[in-house]
């Protein structure tokens, strides 16, 4: 019973690849690869929404891409 409610809680925590990484980045939060991959996904779903959205997500993204270079300054994915 433990086991399916732990499979249940990754499958939740995985269902979008958005909030994969969402979700890495709340275990791991000193993974430079997760913040970028936050960000890259904020891009993606910033170019598809409407203008006050775009705002916000490109924000948001800009942030986790700065985080990640904090993080590792020579990261090739931020």
């Amino acid at each position: 019973l433990a086991a399916l409610a732990a499979s249940w809680q990754v499958t939740y925590q995985w269902r979008t690849e958005q909030s994969l990484w969402e979700s890495t980045v709340a275990a791991h939060p000193r993974s430079p690869k997760a913040h970028a991959m936050v960000g890259w996904g904020l891009l993606r779903q910033g170019q598809a929404a409407a203008r006050e959205i775009r705002a916000r997500a490109f924000s948001q993204a800009e942030s986790a891409f700065d985080k990640a270079l904090a993080l590792n300054p020579r990261s090739t994915d931020a």
